[in-house]
Formats: structure tokens, sequence, C-alpha cells
């Protein structure tokens, strides 16, 4: 569909106004109610953007959020292909959908504290998806002494491929000491 050159002039505004949260790996826009009524006519600013900002490196979620005079917000939410979690993030403000789009309308909060519920909950629901061997390994160690280190916390053969989410709180309190340890940090643990 080819696009007024008013409507590109609109789009290089949203790029200038994607911010980043968590390292890069969430972008965010925000549609104000005058930009929806000046432009939803001629082009969804939610599609505009979108796919732009799910294809900037190191970004994991992007969201676009609308907002209105009547206190409704929404929020279209699109995922990188490695990190297939809209749905649970749309779930969690009561909207849902697929792993890679999903979204999201709610009247009970405001676009500040949305941002902060969701710098709060992404991390959670991305490392959700994460294995004991990729969590411990990001520490720049080699597969084998990865393995190794993991074999000391009492991890063994597959078990390193378990799902972070559905450890036990004490497998998870081995994997943060085993992260710990890896970090060569002064500790002391007394028991």
């Amino acid at each position: 569909m080819k696009k007024s050159p008013r409507i590109l002039d609109y789009k290089a505004d949203l790029i200038k106004r994607i911010e980043y949260s968590l390292d890069g790996q969430l972008a965010t826009v925000h549609i104000p109610w005058d930009d929806i009524r000046e432009y939803s006519d001629e082009y969804n600013p939610n599609v505009l953007i979108l796919e732009e900002m799910r294809l900037v490196e190191g970004v994991e979620v992007a969201i676009a959020i609308k907002t209105y005079p009547d206190g409704k917000l929404t929020g279209k939410i699109r995922c990188a292909s490695d990190a297939p979690v809209a749905d649970k993030i749309a779930g969690y403000f009561g909207g849902g959908g697929h792993p890679y789009a999903a979204g999201f309308r709610t009247y009970d909060i405001s676009y500040d504290e949305t941002i902060k519920e969701l710098i709060k909950i992404i991390p959670e629901i991305l490392n959700e998806k994460e294995t004991i061997m990729d969590n411990v390994k990001s520490y720049d160690f080699t597969d084998t002494e990865t393995r190794a280190m993991l074999a000391n916390f009492l991890f063994h053969d597959d078990e390193v491929y378990k799902r972070v989410s559905v450890l036990s709180p004490g497998e998870k309190a081995s994997v943060a000491l085993c992260k710990t340890k890896k970090k060569k940090a002064n500790l002391i643990i007394l028991d």
C-alpha cells in the first residue's frame, strides 16, 4: 500500500519517539489521541511502526501504546522470533493473542503505570523461556566449563536444558549460587 509523504513524515516522528528499556530489549512508543485522530483515517499508526521497532537489533518486545481521552489504553505487542511471549505480556493486562503478536485494552491504568508494569514483568516473562544453561552461560564461559560448573550444583546431563521457570525454589537458588561462583564474587555462605 502506498503511503503519502505526510504519513512518511509521521512515521519518522514515531521513530524518534521510540523509547528503549531493559538494556534495549523493550521498545515502546506512545501514540496519543491527537495522533490517532489525525492519522488513523489514512494509516493505522501501530501498523506503521511496530515492525520497524521489532526489527531493531537487541529488541525482544515491541509495544505501541495508544491512549484515548476516555482513559482507555490499548497496547499492540510484537515479539522477536526467539522471544514468543506476546500472549503472556498481553495476558498480564487481560488481553491475549498469539505468542508473536498480541494486544490488550485497559481502562484502569495510565500510560506511565503501564510502562512501569511492563518494565517489571517483561524480564520475568522473558526468563521463563530460558534454560539453566542459557542463564548461567551468559557469563562468557564455554559450554564445557558451564556444564562442569553446573555439575557441581547437581545439574547433570540433560537437566541443564530444563527451563528456569519450572525449577523449584531450591534449584533456582542453586542456579543463582552457580552464577555467583562463576563471577568469582567474594561471598561467604553460612549454613
